[in-house]
């Protein structure tokens, strides 16, 4: 029941900005306070039930009480925006994240924030689950974030909080994929429009007078409507900028919530329930894989091999001083 406030940035590029306590931040910054609220009390909230037999097996979906609740305001801006959690007390930190749509607002890059897949590496369960939490792809206990099991869910929900393999800050796997590019980009003056997964699931209107999609990292779950809207997109001419591995590997359904809310579940049981068709895009029949849309296929991570750069004038090695391989691996030093 301890005190707490959160403190609200947009995340992107700022040359000039005001930390939380009045003082200027060491520019270039990289995200805008915009709004500070509390102090607010803390209270404990119920334990999160989770789903142990069916088809939503290893479900954990929270029934918690409304703390407090934030009206955007018009003048902000569309882009990622992390609200940072501090506890009064202890002065422990936390993030929670939402991303703020603007349609109809010109812009030539769509940016998607890959929540479908930081969902499904979510493996948060709470205290009231005795620490132990199911993604899918295992089991885990989300305090020292040891592996129990391969026993997966088979759907996760979003009424929870975020504690993701690869990142434990609460705010999805944001800060380990995105801040970079969205603050390169914002830097570099492009024009950017800022969407999730769902609004890839549900706005089949997104990518009106936009010009290129991008996102960044690992863009793993897909549903039917995210895909099929990406291919028309593609069709009328939007071009892709996939800066990530991994994509469009799952097929997933989404559901609603226990309490009927749109787009709070994804299911994705990978073949585990007979009959399944939530499993790889590219084991379909007939088969999508991949590379349909995004012209690669990935098929394994590359842990500890030699990066062999074949052209070094091309626009990608501008500045790295990397050079063309000669059957010599070069592991320090210039070159």
């Amino acid at each position: 029941t301890a005190q707490y406030t959160m403190d609200i940035y947009r995340m992107g590029y700022y040359p000039h900005g005001t930390n939380p306590d009045g003082s200027a931040c060491v520019g270039p910054c990289g995200g805008r306070l915009m709004q500070h609220i509390g102090p607010l009390s803390g209270s404990k909230q119920a334990a999160c039930p989770t789903t142990t037999s069916g088809n939503d097996f290893g479900l954990i979906e929270c029934h918690w009480t409304t703390a407090y609740t934030l009206t955007v305001p018009t003048a902000w801006t569309t882009g990622n925006y992390i609200v940072k959690l501090t506890r009064n007390d202890n002065a422990l930190e936390n993030y929670m994240t939402f991303v703020v749509r603007s349609d109809g607002t010109p812009a030539d890059i769509v940016y998607s924030m890959d929540v479908s897949t930081w969902q499904a590496y979510n493996y948060w369960g709470g205290a009231g689950n005795g620490d132990i939490g199911y993604n899918l792809y295992g089991k885990f206990n989300d305090v020292n974030q040891n592996v129990l099991s391969n026993t997966r869910a088979y759907t996760v929900s979003f009424d929870r909080p975020y504690i993701d393999q690869g990142a434990q800050d609460g705010a999805g796997n944001y800060m380990v994929w995105d801040y970079p590019m969205t603050r390169w980009m914002e830097a570099q003056g492009y024009n950017v429009t800022y969407v999730t997964s769902v609004d890839l699931e549900n706005t089949p209107n997104l990518f009106n007078g936009r010009k290129v999609f991008t996102n960044t990292g690992h863009d793993e779950y897909y549903s039917d409507n995210m895909r099929s809207n990406l291919q028309h997109a593609i069709s009328n001419g939007v071009n892709m900028a996939f800066f990530s591995a991994n994509d469009i590997g799952y097929r997933v359904l989404w559901q609603n919530s226990s309490s009927s809310q749109t787009y709070r579940q994804i299911h994705c049981d990978k073949g585990a329930i007979a009959g399944s068709n939530t499993t790889w895009w590219r084991d379909l029949s007939p088969a999508q894989p991949e590379n349909m849309l995004t012209g690669v296929l990935q098929n394994g991570v590359a842990n500890s091999r030699p990066f062999l750069v074949y052209d070094p004038t091309s626009w990608i090695y501008t500045g790295t001083g990397l050079t063309k391989y000669n059957g010599t691996v070069v592991t320090s030093g210039s070159g």
